[in-house]
């Protein structure tokens, strides 16, 4: 079984990169596994990869973030893990629509690199310092 601190679920090459180079600058030791859709993140799941938190982008090819949100916070395996969205979208149909999926935080994709950096670092001191997050323990 691999202990994952995060999954990060992105489709685009370019915000993936944004998104690790501002988490490993929060974090150098930081495990991050990265898929690119939601069915990649359900497979990395159901292989034993147990992450502190998963953040996952909204729209993806696929089922896409909702479809993995639904997904999640149905099975009881996965429920607890805090899942954040991080998008484009500031559209509160978008935000309203993620938190009556059980979303657990709900953020919007900076547009810089300090941006990102800032992000990186309020996930890194709130879900992985200050939050104390339930043990998981794969099937």
């Amino acid at each position: 079984m691999t202990n994952t601190a995060i999954l990060l679920v992105e489709d685009d090459v370019k915000d993936q990169k944004f998104i690790l180079k501002a988490l490993n600058k929060a974090d150098e030791e930081l495990d991050i596994e990265v898929v690119k859709d939601a069915e990649c993140a359900l497979n990395a799941l159901k292989n034993g990869t147990l992450p502190k938190i998963i953040i996952t982008d909204l729209n993806m090819p696929g089922m896409g973030g909702r479809g993995l949100l639904d997904v999640l916070k149905s099975d009881d395996r996965y429920k607890s893990i805090p899942t954040i969205v991080l998008s484009t979208s500031e559209n509160e149909s978008d935000i309203d629509d993620s938190y009556s999926r059980h979303a657990n935080a709900y953020m919007v994709k900076p547009d810089s690199i300090a941006g990102y950096q800032r992000v990186a670092s309020l996930l890194q001191d709130f879900w992985l310092k200050e939050v104390k997050l339930p043990r998981l323990v794969a099937e």
